[in-house]
């Protein structure tokens, strides 16, 4: 195979294959709330609430206590994770811009991958990246478990 169908092959499989993976990572992010509810918020209010949107999108949301002053103020905090279609990608984005995270979706010997390609996270990794700041928030914030 020369570098070109090898270029096809690649391509082929990342426009066949991102979705799937997409797939993948969804039901992780969905999983990691379910097992969040269950094992740490000690009611229906401090759970993370999964939400998916238009089958690209999945919003979180969780309440977050912030110190404030002498007391607390809740918050309630979102984070989307949205799969991008050209080239293939998902983002992550919150209420903080700042920890807007964005991994291409790339094809590898190995099939097709979360980047980077030289450490491919898997759906579950990229769940724990997306979601452990929001979960377990540390710094000025109490929890609200």
């Amino acid at each position: 195979m020369n570098w070109i169908d090898e270029k096809f092959s690649s391509e082929e499989s990342l426009k066949d294959q991102a979705p799937q993976l997409w797939q993948q990572v969804r039901s992780a992010i969905q999983d990691s709330c379910a097992s969040y509810n269950l094992r740490y918020a000690k009611s229906p209010e401090n759970n993370a609430n999964c939400t998916i949107e238009n089958g690209k999108r999945v919003r979180v949301q969780k309440k977050i206590r912030k110190v404030q002053g002498p007391g607390y103020l809740d918050d309630l905090t979102v984070l989307v994770a949205e799969f991008k279609d050209n080239p293939p990608r998902i983002s992550v984005t919150g209420d903080d811009p700042v920890k807007t995270l964005e991994l291409e979706i790339v094809a590898s010997p190995l099939g097709v991958v979360i980047a980077p390609a030289i450490n491919p996270t898997s759906p579950d990794a990229f769940a724990k990246l997306a979601l452990e700041s929001l979960l377990f928030p540390t710094g000025n914030y109490r929890d609200v478990r």
